[in-house]
């Protein structure tokens, strides 16, 4: 079975995450931020276990192939640039998956829960246009 694969890309506090969920009961979130956040929904983040939180989302998007039970796969991380999601797309396409990349704009006035500096949003917009692929 073919499962719809939908790789978002978003600043930080664009609503990636609100987005991934409107993709119904038989799809699964893949999302590093989830490792930052505890049992109550704190968000701790720590830049020294980056490399492991997304190891682990890696892990649930491989996992989450191989489950009959999930039609869908939302991978929710910030995607700034093709080498961040060049996994999940080569890791769908092996598995016989069509793989859809949207770009999830910050059009709210959401308050930045995540507490990250400007620059970083700033600098991960610009990863972001620069690497749009519209043909």
């Amino acid at each position: 079975m073919n499962k719809r694969i939908i790789i978002l890309r978003g600043t930080q506090n664009s609503g990636k995450s609100t987005v991934a969920k409107l993709f119904g009961e038989k799809s699964i979130i893949c999302c590093a931020d989830d490792y930052f956040t505890d049992n109550w929904g704190n968000y701790n983040f720590d830049p020294n276990l980056l490399g492991v939180a997304h190891r682990i989302c890696r892990e649930k998007f491989i996992n989450a192939l191989d489950d009959p039970d999930i039609d869908t796969i939302v991978v929710a991380n910030t995607n700034a640039t093709q080498k961040d999601f060049q996994f999940y797309i080569d890791s769908a396409e092996q598995h016989g998956n069509m793989v859809f990349s949207l770009v999830v704009e910050r059009r709210h006035d959401n308050h930045n829960n995540h507490n990250v500096p400007q620059e970083a949003i700033d600098r991960c917009e610009q990863n972001i246009k620069n690497s749009l692929k519209l043909k």
